[in-house]
């Protein structure tokens, strides 16, 4: 099966480059963030664009080959990389564009955190991601997403306005809830299981001024502190909703 999927990546024409295991950068290809998936994909495909998204889908189907999907790497049980199937890495598309005016930004299905953080932050405005920065946007907002500031504005996926998709038939698609509603129900908390997210479009919030401290109390203390805390939410609901504890 490996050499009909090397024979035919070739032959596709692909923009990226196809990385095999006699490649000289083959090891660092296919590295993933949890060292325990020490799996061996028979190419990797660096996708320059959508078009190439399209073609490893379609070349993975016609070889019947697993077709694994990077963007961050950081699923935990290893689903961002595979054993003599296809590994399609997304981090050249990694763009992030803010439009202020129609208060979104726009990010790439290879985006990492910190591509989101970097464009949106400077101007005031945020969307609820994760404290990890070089965790992927994908993989994170296809399972839901939280983060420091989801008490005030929610999951990721609450702030998911609509998606460009490659399903498993080779087609490129825009969906959100007007477009296609069942779909964008899917995944928003559905994970990869629908198609190749290869943009993604969140609504804004602004970003004020942020207090960071850190206390520390004994255990003794435990309830009286955390009474305190339910105490204040109480009694100032706006720092309620926004007050940050990683516990």
């Amino acid at each position: 099966m490996s050499d009909l999927l090397l024979k035919q990546l070739a032959s596709i024409g692909c923009r990226g480059p196809v990385i095999t295991p006699g490649s000289a950068d083959y090891d660092r290809a296919r590295q993933v963030w949890n060292g325990v998936s020490d799996r061996r994909p028979a190419a990797v495909l660096r996708a320059a664009d959508v078009d190439d998204v399209r073609k490893a889908i379609d070349v993975a189907a016609n070889c019947n080959a697993v077709l694994a999907i990077r963007g961050g790497g950081h699923s935990l049980p290893g689903l961002s990389t595979c054993d003599g199937g296809l590994l399609l890495d997304l981090s050249q598309l990694n763009s992030a564009r803010l439009d202020i005016s129609a208060g979104t930004v726009e990010s790439g299905g290879g985006a990492l955190l910190r591509d989101l953080d970097a464009a949106t932050v400077p101007s005031g405005f945020v969307v609820p991601a994760g404290v990890v920065s070089h965790t992927g946007v994908a993989g994170l907002t296809l399972g839901g997403g939280m983060g420091r500031v989801s008490r005030a504005y929610g999951l990721t996926i609450d702030s998911l306005i609509g998606v460009e998709i490659v399903t498993a038939d080779g087609s490129v698609n825009w969906i959100d809830a007007a477009i296609d509603p069942e779909l964008f129900w899917g995944i928003r908390g559905g994970g990869g299981n629908f198609g190749v997210i290869t943009r993604f479009r969140f609504r804004l919030h602004q970003l004020g001024p942020v207090a960071v401290g850190h206390w520390t109390y004994p255990t003794a203390d435990a309830q009286r502190a955390i009474t305190g805390l339910g105490d204040l939410a109480r009694q100032r609901p706006r720092v309620g909703r926004s007050k940050l504890c990683d516990c």
